[in-house]
C-alpha cells in the first residue's frame, strides 16, 4: 500500500467526519502571538542550553536525542519578586477532566487537562508547570475559551525550574488507553502512578505551535482538518480480534466500520512520532497469531525526522518495531481490567 493512498484515505474519513463549525484557538498565554512571532520564536523559553528551537515541539532536546511533547511559552506581563504572573487560559471550549495540584507528584507539576469534545477527533489540551490553579476549577467544570484556568509558573517534580526560565508548557493531544495502569503495573517503573489515565505518558501530542500557525492560515477548518494534514510516518498491520479502546473514544480515527463479527485484525497509521492517524478494522490477515504485528509502509523521511522516539528499526533490510513502538502498541491495546 503506498503513502499517497494512504493520504487519500486519512482526508476522506477526516472530511466526512460531522463537522461542527470552527472555532478559533486562544492562546493560552497573554503573549501577544502572531504570525510573525510564531516564526521567529520570539514566544519561546529556551531550556538552560538557551536556544529557542529547545522550546519546541519534537526531537530538540539533549542534542536532538530527546523528545518534547509540547511546546515552552515565556512570561510576557511584569513579573512580581522575579516570579511569572502572567494568566493561564483555556485554548478552546471544553470540560476539565484532570487537575493535579499536587507539584511533587509530576515531571509537569501542577497542571490542568481540557477535553474538546467539539472536534473530530476530540483532543485534550495540558496546561503544566502552574504556579496556582484557580480556586473553583474542578474535574468537571465547562470553560469557554479564554476563560483563566491558574497562573504560570514552575513547579515541577524531580527537578528544578529556575525563576528565570518560568514557563507554560501547552500540549495538545490524544489519551491513549483506558488500561494504562494494568500497563503501567506490568512495566514496573518502580514508582507510583499518581494521575490514572491522565499520565503523560498515557497522552500523544500534536505540535500546537505548527497547529496554531496553520489554524491561523486556515481560519475557516479546526484542529481534526490540521491532523488530517499531517505525513503518515509508518503502517502497521496488527493480528488483534479485541476493538482498542481508543477508537471508542475517537470514531473519527476509524476509517471503516468494525464488523460484528470476523474481526481478525487492524491496519494503524502513525505520524513518525507516534500520533495514531487512522485505524482500518481487517477481516482477512495473512498472519494468524495473535499480536502479531508486521510494518507494512513506511515514510523514511518522516521516520529519520523524528528519530529520537525510535519507534522503528531497520536492520538488514528488514523493517520492525523497535521495544519502545512495541510498548505503544501494547498500551493501545491494553484493556481496563481493574
Amino acid at each position: 500500500m503506498s503513502l499517497n493512498l494512504l493520504r487519500s484515505l486519512i482526508f476522506v474519513f477526516f472530511a466526512s467526519a460531522v463537522c461542527l463549525g470552527a472555532e478559533a484557538m486562544n492562546w493560552p498565554t497573554p503573549y501577544p502571538i502572531d504570525s510573525q512571532s510564531v516564526q521567529d520564536l520570539d514566544w519561546a523559553q529556551p531550556t538552560i542550553s538557551g536556544r529557542p528551537t529547545s522550546a519546541t515541539f519534537g526531537c530538540v532536546r539533549n542534542g536532538g536525542n530527546r523528545f518534547h511533547e509540547g511546546i515552552d511559552v515565556q512570561p510576557y506581563e511584569a513579573r512580581k519578586n522575579g516570579e511569572a504572573t502572567d494568566a493561564v487560559s483555556a485554548a478552546w471550549g471544553g470540560r476539565v477532566v484532570y487537575i493535579n495540584k499536587r507539584s511533587g507528584t509530576s515531571s509537569y507539576g501542577r497542571y490542568v487537562i481540557i477535553e474538546h469534545e467539539q472536534f473530530a477527533p476530540s483532543v485534550v489540551t495540558l496546561y503544566a508547570h502552574m504556579a496556582t490553579i484557580d480556586r473553583g476549577l474542578k474535574a468537571g467544570s465547562e470553560v469557554v475559551a479564554g476563560d483563566r484556568i491558574g497562573k504560570m509558573g514552575r513547579s515541577a517534580g524531580g527537578y528544578i525550574i529556575p525563576k528565570s526560565r518560568a514557563h507554560l508548557h501547552f500540549e495538545i493531544g490524544l489519551r491513549l488507553s483506558d488500561g494504562f495502569q494494568n500497563w503501567y503495573d506490568v512495566r514496573e517503573f518502580g514508582n507510583e502512578n499518581d494521575h490514572g489515565v491522565w499520565n503523560g505518558m498515557n497522552l500523544v501530542g500534536l505540535d500546537p505551535w505548527a497547529a496554531w500557525h496553520w489554524l491561523k492560515e486556515n481560519p475557516s477548518n479546526d484542529i481534526g482538518d490540521y491532523a488530517r494534514t499531517l505525513a503518515p510516518g509508518f503502517v502497521l498491520q496488527l493480528v488483534a480480534t479485541d476493538t482498542p479502546d481508543i477508537v471508542r473514544r475517537y470514531p473519527a480515527l476509524l476509517t471503516a466500520t468494525v464488523p460484528a463479527k470476523g474481526l481478525t485484525g487492524w491496519r494503524i497509521t502513525f505520524t513518525g512520532w507516534g500520533f495514531p492517524l487512522a485505524f482500518t478494522p481487517l477481516s482477512e490477515t495473512s498472519a494468524k497469531r495473535e499480536g502479531t504485528a508486521t510494518i507494512v509502509a513506511i515514510n523514511s523521511s518522516e521516520l529519520d525526522q523524528w528519530g529520537c522516539r525510535g519507534l522503528v528499526q531497520k536492520q538488514s533490510g528488514l523493517v520492525s518495531l523497535t521495544d519502545r513502538g512495541s510498548a505503544l502498541i501494547e498500551l493501545l491495546f491494553t484493556r481496563d481490567e481493574r
